[in-house]
């Protein structure tokens, strides 16, 4: 489940920076962004999950 919620964090961030038009395809900050994005949505997850239990 992590390994589908950090890819999907990070698609989704990345299409998003895109979308704004903070940087263009192949920029670093594209990288950070999915990487941020990704880490974002499994605490999000994480807290959600938490709560549940």
């Amino acid at each position: 489940m992590t390994i589908v919620l950090g890819i999907a964090g990070s698609l989704i961030a990345g299409y998003a920076g895109r979308a704004m038009g903070w940087y263009q395809p192949g920029e670093p900050a594209g990288w950070i962004a999915s990487v941020v994005g990704a880490i974002v949505l499994l605490l999000i997850y994480g807290m959600i999950r938490k709560k549940s239990a």
